[in-house]
């Protein structure tokens, strides 16, 4: 007897889910309404020079800059040595908020990078916030930094 009602009964199950969803009775997912992203911003400089690269997000009064995305890079040029470290360095007027130091890039086009993002290092308020990059270049390297964040208030 068990063996017939079995199949009876789930014919019965099944037309009951069916007809639950057709009617609406069916648990239904709400709309979220999600936050606005933040006021993101993104500054870049290259530089062809032994000199330092920099980029700063001036400072506005009752804004804090945060950083969500430091990448620095230094190419070097055919035979060129570098003697010492290449530094990245994330400041604002209060001082140092991160410091990295680079890969070296030595001889035959040799490149160091750092990429680190998802990052959530804040400035000091109404500060601009700067980031960083040198060392000692001793031929006429390519750098570039660039600095992305968002602005909270």
């Amino acid at each position: 007897m068990t063996k017939k009602i079995l199949p009876l009964f789930a014919l019965i199950t099944l037309a009951a889910c069916l007809l639950s969803y057709k009617l609406g009775s069916a648990p239904t997912a709400h709309a979220q309404t999600l936050p606005p992203p933040p006021n993101e911003w993104s500054l870049q400089k290259l530089n062809a020079t032994q000199n330092a690269t920099t980029v700063t997000k001036p400072a506005v009064s009752g804004v804090q800059h945060v950083a969500d995305c430091i990448i620095a890079s230094a190419v070097n040029l055919t035979g060129a040595n570098i003697p010492g470290p290449v530094y990245v360095t994330l400041y604002d007027n209060t001082g140092t908020l991160a410091a990295l130091y680079l890969p070296q890039p030595y001889v035959s086009n040799g490149q160091g990078l750092v990429s680190l993002c998802g990052l959530n290092i804040p400035g000091a308020v109404g500060s601009p916030l700067s980031l960083g990059m040198g060392g000692f270049f001793n031929s006429t390297p390519w750098t570039s930094v660039t600095l992305v964040g968002h602005d909270a208030t």
